[in-house]
């Protein structure tokens, strides 16, 4: 393969791949690096496996913070954060799940009137509608 006229082709030695630590390091370091036989590099290399672990981990546990995303063993541990009891008898990981995140939503949801029509719809399967009666009430200012 011919190089096109004017350009020279790359100082770079074509050697094994780079690591994401060692991409990390200012160009300065990496020249110099290179200048010296790559001891910085294998160095790197050595530490990707044990970085690449440690970023799964933080990964792996920045996911159970949340119901939706949780591991299956720690949906229990959330539903007790939160007070909801689960009956030892429901071995369905996606029940479990689905009332730990139905309760943390009521929890959320501003306003008795909405947790209560929730609670309702949840507990009779019907749509409900519930509403803070002091709005809909006419009433005379007391003399």
């Amino acid at each position: 393969m011919t190089q096109p006229s004017g350009s020279r082709p790359s100082s770079r030695p074509s050697s094994r791949p780079r690591s994401r630590i060692y991409e990390l390091l200012p160009e300065l370091y990496r020249t110099r690096d290179r200048e010296l036989g790559r001891p910085l590099a294998a160095l790197c290399e050595v530490l990707e496996l044990p970085h690449q672990a440690l970023r799964e981990d933080i990964e792996a546990r920045y996911a159970d913070w949340f119901i939706e995303t949780c591991a299956a063993w720690a949906v229990p541990y959330i539903g007790e954060l939160v007070g909801v009891e689960i009956p030892t008898a429901v071995a369905n990981v996606a029940s479990q799940r689905t009332r730990v995140a139905n309760e943390l939503g009521c929890r959320s949801r501003r306003g008795v009137a909405t947790t209560l029509a929730r609670a309702a719809a949840d507990a009779s399967g019907w749509p409900v509608v519930a509403l803070e009666c002091a709005r809909v009430l006419v009433r005379s200012q007391a003399l």
